[in-house]
């Protein structure tokens, strides 16, 4: 009788299961990962427009009215940010931007899209909660 060489049925389907179930362990801890690297890359983005608003408010004497002042040359200074205009976040959703007396806040409101940190009008929030990533300035 002659010997076959190569791999019998059983054999096949039992390294792809193996594969099956290591990629699918792989996905699994690699969507927290992700997560966290946009969390990082909203406060990084929020940070780079709080600088900007601080440049601003160094220059100007004054905050400007909305973000989109960052993106204009105002006499000898500015822009602040080179960007076009709507200001947005990674998500492609338009900062929060509130300043008073005290200071300001800029934040954007995360992947759900809700405000989780309150504030608004005059009113700057307390802190920046939830999935939302930005900055307070007082």
């Amino acid at each position: 009788m002659r010997k076959r060489s190569g791999f019998m049925m059983y054999q096949l389907l039992a390294v792809i299961f193996i594969i099956a179930v290591i990629c699918g362990y792989s996905l699994i801890n690699i969507t927290p990962v992700a997560q966290s690297v946009s969390h990082a890359e909203l406060e990084a983005d929020a940070g780079a427009v709080a600088m900007a608003i601080t440049l601003y408010r160094n220059q100007m004497k004054t905050y400007p009215t909305t973000l989109d002042a960052l993106t204009v040359r105002s006499g000898i200074y500015g822009p602040w940010l080179n960007r076009a205009t709507p200001i947005v976040d990674p998500n492609g959703r338009s900062y929060m931007y509130v300043h008073n007396a005290n200071g300001f806040a800029v934040w954007s409101v995360g992947p759900d899209g809700a405000n989780n940190s309150g504030g608004g009008g005059a009113t700057l929030p307390t802190a920046i909660s939830g999935d939302d990533a930005g900055h307070i300035s007082k």
